[in-house]
């Protein structure tokens, strides 16, 4: 498998929302993305997963931008259902991590 380079702001924000910090949680974190970013949140859907769901939607995006190896509509929809599978399972481990019900 090819190692994945994220886009240099795509990284950032992920650092900023969930690195280690002693001054300010993570879901104070999320929800300063969300405010940023101008992200809605579904219904039932926290802040953290809504900055997950983004985040993985955003690395896609720029991935997906100018990419001649995916030729095909469906082809993009595999990789795009993946990358929202792994943005629950991040959102999982974050909130087990948290200790967060």
């Amino acid at each position: 498998m090819e190692e994945i380079t994220l886009p240099v702001g795509v990284q950032a924000d992920i650092d900023e929302a969930f690195c280690y910090r002693e001054d300010k949680s993570y879901q104070d974190r999320a929800h300063e993305y969300l405010e940023r970013y101008e992200v809605a949140r579904g219904y039932r859907d926290t802040a953290v997963q809504a900055v997950v769901t983004d985040l993985a939607k955003r690395a896609f995006m720029a991935g997906a931008e100018g990419c001649e190896k995916f030729d095909t509509e469906e082809e993009l929809g595999e990789i795009r259902a993946e990358l929202l599978e792994t943005a629950a399972k991040c959102t999982r481990a974050a909130i087990i991590v948290g200790g967060v019900h």
